[in-house]
């Protein structure tokens, strides 16, 4: 008697082999940094955790002409990086350049970068004080 052979949908139970997700832990849902976020600056947070692999926090390259995938303009997109920086979800680690094509190089502050824990910034946030970085930082082109 022959052994059937059992395929991959079968094997898999109907999931692709490489699916991904994003992750939103429940203390930084249920955190004010969040919760008083605009819709765009969540949209925004949520295509720079789609560039995360896993290993590539402080290296995720996203300008603000990368909102665009997602239906946003330039503008829009940098007010809501600034927004996210100043929530404590996002800081950038290498500036981007207009003129050389590169984005800024950000990192999410809720995961580690390199051997380095987390900074969880987003836990000191506070409504009644923001800092706005330079704006020049984020109008590098992808």
């Amino acid at each position: 008697m022959t052994k059937r052979r059992i395929s991959s949908f079968e094997k898999n139970k109907g999931r692709q082999e490489k699916s991904c997700f994003i992750k939103l832990i429940h203390p930084i849902s249920d955190s004010p940094a969040y919760r008083t976020l605009t819709p765009v600056a969540r949209c925004i947070l949520t295509a720079i955790q789609r560039r995360y692999n896993g290993s590539n926090n402080g290296q995720i390259g996203f300008a603000c002409t990368s909102g665009g995938d997602w239906g946003f303009c330039p503008n829009t997109t940098n007010r809501a990086l600034i927004e996210l920086y100043n929530h404590g979800l996002i800081t950038p680690i290498k500036k981007g350049m207009r003129l050389g094509r590169k984005a800024t190089e950000w990192a999410l502050t809720f995961e580690r970068v390199d051997d380095q824990p987390p900074t969880n910034e987003w836990k000191r946030f506070d409504e009644n004080q923001k800092i706005i970085p330079n704006l020049e930082l984020y109008h590098a082109k992808d």
